[in-house]
């Protein structure tokens, strides 16, 4: 009994240890990831599988703007620089890094838009580096035609190859068209005007996004403008056969007048499988946020879902280090099924101007919340990241958990980076849909939307949806893929719809169109898998493929382990009782054989 009470409670020990050390959230691993100091020297701008790997690598511009180091990820802890671009024109530096396919040959191209230094103006100059087989990109063509502001990401006539939507120098939106040539000095994009448009002016900066906010599972264009009093007025556009048509648009209420409004986000964060317009806003004193609040605009009311009853408040635009808006990266941090983000944001009872943090999101049963029922909450103050000015999700290993990457000016620019280690036990699912093309790349895929149905702790059906690289600009530094967190119950995924954009511009003549969003629907599906998604023939989704991967559960050595103690335990425990009946029933024989036989006699 005693070898027994003795692992019971070596088993309870390891138990407690295992689970106590969850609560640290996070640990520095900044020098095990980035391992020379001029592998993290820069800032991150963007995310793409560059090499086809299937991991994900990382798009660094140097802190002079003029180098674009690109890195890849990998499935250990560091990660390895491979190649730079460097722009050579003294006056030009790098504002923004767009990785798409814009020829169709199934190569990633990396698309940066240049500012000049020279220049006041709002104007972005845009260079190309074509992708190839070994990943050189020797090739190059500077745009001619410049732009107001940074694009945005699209496929707007749903041929698979990476578009743009852009506002010319005059104001007017225009769709510049990837297609498919030979990459020649005078390569250029197809220009279709955006014909029907209000005339209201793209707001700079814009957050403009390619998302589906209309419920029918097709992207729609998303766009910021400003009406004649300078008010910010939010437009969605649906596909039309005869293009682009406004299926709704709406603004701020007056209270919010005076206040910086931050980049638009959108996440399905009340389980009802639509996405939401999440948006951070801040009341601004001398160039400092004194009143800073996250708003949803939900069933066509804006709901308060992040107070200033804290001490917590953004960073302004006016105080960013490179004049970055504010930006909310979303994601599920910590795989309990609600949409977690993390910002940029500086606490008011300390002399630290900003930090990096990170807000959880929850249920939320007050009276303020109403109908959404939903809340963020501080969580996390990232340790040093004093300075910071972009922070995002990364998985460093790979492995389904979202770690994070900072990127700080301190005594230099530089990038930490942080990874998730109080996830234990939670399940995910992680999404990717690949360019549905004959060349099968891994170019960054905009727009396809990912929804699925599952079984709750209670017993009751749980439902979520995201779309895939919803916006470009503005280092809104999103993961080119999908990841749900499942929470704690590792049931099956019951069903899995993915729904690829519908075409946004009109049918042409002789070439009849179909502006129902494809879609197809996989079911049964495990959790802590990765599914690669490969919609082709675009048309013909019944052929579209699914590639799973089953990733073991973090914790699968942990529980192997208890099982196999428990084994033991329970072996030891048999062969005790085992040997000590044996013992009992010799005695019984021994006794037997003394006794006195009356019958004897």
């Amino acid at each position: 009994m005693r070898l027994f009470n003795m692992w019971l409670l070596f088993i309870q020990v390891c138990i407690i240890f295992r689970f106590c050390g969850a609560q640290n959230l996070v640990t520095d691993v900044t020098g095990q990831v980035f391992t020379t100091p001029s592998s993290r020297s820069g800032f991150v701008a963007a995310y793409v599988d560059i090499n086809n790997d299937k991991l994900t690598d990382i798009c660094v511009v140097s802190e002079n703007r003029k180098e674009l180091k690109l890195v890849y990820g990998g499935t250990e802890a560091s990660v390895v620089q491979f190649k730079s671009l460097v722009i050579t024109d003294d006056n030009l530096s790098i504002l923004g890094v767009i990785p798409g396919d814009y020829n169709g040959d199934g190569y990633v191209d990396i698309l940066i838009t240049l500012k000049d230094g020279n220049s006041n103006s709002n104007l972005v100059q845009i260079k190309i580096f074509w992708g190839d087989s070994e990943n050189k990109f020797t090739s190059q063509n500077n745009i001619v035609d410049q732009v107001i502001d940074e694009p945005l990401l699209l496929d707007a006539n749903a041929d698979m190859v990476s578009d743009l939507f852009v506002t010319i120098a005059n104001g007017t939106r225009q769709f510049w068209l990837g297609h498919a040539g030979a990459i020649t000095g005078n390569w250029s994009f197809g220009h279709t005007s955006f014909s029907k448009a209000s005339s209201r002016p793209v707001k700079f900066p814009h957050s403009n996004a390619f998302v589906d906010l209309t419920g029918d599972g097709g992207a729609d264009l998303f766009v910021t403008t400003l009406d004649t009093n300078g008010r910010i007025v939010f437009e969605v556009w649906q596909g039309t056969e005869h293009g682009p048509q406004l299926f709704s648009n709406y603004s701020l209420p007056n209270e919010y007048d005076n206040f910086e409004i931050g980049q638009s986000a959108f996440a399905d964060i009340n389980g009802d499988g639509q996405q939401e317009h999440i948006l951070p806003v801040c009341k601004v004193e001398n160039k400092r946020c004194i009143r800073s609040i996250i708003l949803v605009y939900f069933d066509k009311k804006w709901i308060e879902i992040f107070s200033d009853n804290n001490p917590f408040n953004f960073i302004s635009s006016q105080a960013n280090y490179i004049n970055q808006p504010i930006t909310l990266v979303l994601g599920d941090f910590n795989q309990d099924v609600y949409v977690d983000l993390v910002c940029v944001m500086y606490n008011i009872n300390h002399t630290v101007a900003a930090e990096a943090h990170i807000l959880y999101g929850g249920p939320c049963g007050g009276e303020k919340c109403q109908n959404v029922r939903f809340q963020f909450s501080y969580k996390l103050t990232l340790p040093n990241t004093e300075g910071a000015f972009s922070a995002s999700f990364y998985s460093i290993q790979n492995n389904g958990a979202l770690d994070i990457l900072v990127s700080v000016a301190s005594s230099n620019v530089s990038v930490r980076a942080y990874q998730n280690t109080g996830v234990n036990d939670a399940s995910f699912v992680f999404i990717k849909v690949l360019p549905g093309t004959p060349m099968l790349g891994s170019s960054n895929v905009p727009g396809a939307n990912v929804r699925y149905t599952s079984t709750n702790v209670m017993g009751g059906v749980q439902i979520s949806s995201a779309c895939q690289l919803t916006q470009s600009s503005h280092l809104s530094l999103q993961l080119p893929y999908v990841l749900f967190g499942l929470g704690r119950l590792p049931n099956f995924i019951d069903t899995l719809t993915v729904s690829m954009p519908a075409p946004l511009l009109a049918t042409t003549p002789g070439n009849p169109t179909s502006y129902i969003a494809p879609h197809s629907t996989w079911t049964m599906l495990i959790p802590n898998s990765k599914l690669y998604i490969i919609p082709y023939p675009l048309n013909d989704s019944s052929s579209w493929k699914n590639v799973l991967v089953v990733t073991p559960s973090r914790n699968i050595i942990s529980t192997a382990f208890v099982l196999l103690s428990t084994c033991i335990v329970v072996a030891i425990t048999i062969i005790v009782l085992h040997c000590m009946e044996r013992r009992e029933d010799k005695r019984e024989k021994i006794r037997e054989a003394h006794r006195f036989h009356f019958d004897a006699m």
